[in-house]
């Protein structure tokens, strides 16, 4: 591999050797899960009005800034005072009618990173042409850059950007390249193509530690499409090792006759130790997910492939933000503290009356161990359906869900932080709390609203806002709002 300053040049993804946000927690690596001290705010639990974000079409989650919460969508990048959700400031995208399609999953020295440009007319279609770096104490541009285009045909990319900061650089992935620019003034410090071999590659999530960046993507031969995973040195984005990623590695099922059998959703759950989340589908209408382990050289471990809809499985399901084309392809629905991933597990609930009400499911919350993939516990609370794990302190694990039940008596569940002991699974206590995020006006069924918000952990609170837009949602629907 050659990497030549300010000079696009393509990226053979070959070893030579050697050894998130995203939420992807690990040793040296920015991130936004594990290990935080959280202390109880002062206010109460509060949802924010519904027009506080505006008309936008795609959310991309919250982050923690100072005392401050900041949501961006494909319109504005919003701050709200984390204690009583107050809004503070909003910036619009850097070009008058173009959207923001991509975003960093941290924050670096009072600095957001984003991908944007225009949608052609298509509001799920931009093209992410162009990149910045958002000053949020000022709440002004640094400074904004073209994306470099690598396309042998020259077309633009319409599937957003996957960033994240290392050491001096912000490192961007899109559709066909992969480039580095400095923070300080946006300068291209080097930026390649993403192939592999005669295979083209398309940059599906990427990672950060402080000397590292990871980079996954799926890739498209003559035969089946593939993952592929690599890791490039922080400082000047030489290659350290790669890995291709056949289905049948991790024993993911594919059609062998397809060209285009992932569904788009490749992400990293953790840095230290390597875990990731593939998606693939076989047909029209089965869909499976493998929560995947790889050793420090790259290469698969452990998998555990789950089938969605499965009644008591792992749930590697996603909302639909993370295979359409609005630059979050990172799977933040797990945490990660030590050697663990915390996330949720399906689990059905038959009808028991006889009436022909229908069952539900009541999600439970789950640990399992990052090295070996082998599940350590699984905790339930009666009448609630868990989401998301959000966040550990110390030895406590958070989770955000519903109360659920029968379709007829779920018109407007409770709001739940729940909380586990982390080595046990022993349930601690779980906080009620009255904020609609289902029912009346909702075009979704209730125990499946929570899978369209995204959440952050502090004060010993969550904090969530959604990735819908309001009108397919409800008008009643609390885009930004807390829980606990």
């Amino acid at each position: 591999m050659v990497v030549a300053t300010a000079v696009v040049v393509p990226i053979v993804l070959t070893s030579h050797g050697g050894g998130s946000t995203n939420t992807a927690g690990g040793k040296g690596s920015q991130t936004t899960s594990g290990g935080n001290s959280y202390s109880r705010p002062t206010g109460t639990a509060w949802q924010a009005p519904g027009n506080d974000l505006g008309q936008y079409n795609n959310g991309y989650g919250p982050l923690s800034y100072a005392n401050d919460m900041i949501v961006t969508t494909d319109v504005s990048v919003t701050a709200f005072e984390r204690d009583n959700g107050k809004k503070l400031w909003q910036v619009a995208p850097p070009v008058a009618g173009q959207v923001i399609c991509g975003l960093t999953r941290t924050i670096a020295n009072d600095a957001l990173g984003i991908a944007f440009g225009p949608t052609n007319g298509e509001p799920n279609l931009a093209n992410c042409a162009s990149v910045g770096l958002l000053n949020l104490k000022t709440r002004q541009y640094a400074w904004t850059k073209p994306l470099p285009q690598t396309d042998p045909a020259g077309l633009p990319d319409p599937t957003g950007a996957s960033m994240a900061f290392a050491g001096t650089s912000v490192f961007v992935g899109s559709s066909s390249n992969f480039t580095q620019f400095a923070v300080a003034d946006g300068t291209v410090q080097s930026s390649s193509a993403f192939t592999n071999g005669n295979n083209s590659c398309e940059v599906s999530d990427i990672a950060a530690s402080t000397s590292s960046v990871y980079v996954l993507g799926t890739c498209l031969g003559l035969g089946p499409s593939y993952y592929t995973v690599g890791e490039v040195d922080a400082t000047d984005a030489k290659l350290i090792a790669v890995n291709p990623i056949q289905a049948a590695d991790v024993k993911l099922p594919i059609d062998p006759s397809s060209t285009g059998g992932e569904s788009g959703l490749a992400a990293f759950v953790s840095l230290s130790p390597l875990v990731l989340v593939l998606h693939s589908n076989v047909g029209t209408n089965a869909f499976y997910g493998a929560l995947v382990g790889l050793t420090d050289a790259l290469k698969v471990s452990w998998s555990d492939v789950q089938t969605t809809g499965d009644p008591k499985g792992l749930d590697l399901t996603t909302d639909q933000s993370s295979i359409l084309t609005d630059g979050l392809h990172d799977y933040n629905r797990a945490t990660v503290s030590g050697n663990t991933v915390y996330l949720v597990t399906t689990f059905y609930v038959e009808d028991a009356s006889g009436d022909g009400g229908g069952g539900y499911y009541a999600n439970k919350v789950a640990a399992v161990d990052a090295t070996t993939g082998k599940q350590r516990w699984e905790t339930g609370v009666p009448g609630v359906g868990f989401s998301a794990a959000v966040g550990v302190d110390g030895t406590t694990v958070y989770a955000v869900g519903e109360t659920v039940g029968r379709p007829a008596d779920t018109e407007n569940p409770d709001l739940v932080l729940g909380k586990f002991d982390a080595n046990s699974g022993k349930l601690l206590g779980a906080v009620h709390q009255k904020i609609s995020i289902s029912g009346a006006g909702m075009t979704l069924p209730a125990e499946a609203a929570l899978e369209y918000c995204q959440f952050i952990m502090a004060d010993g609170r969550a904090y969530g806002s959604t990735t819908r837009k309001p009108l397919q949602i409800g008008m009643g629907y609390p885009q930004v709002f807390s829980v606990g």
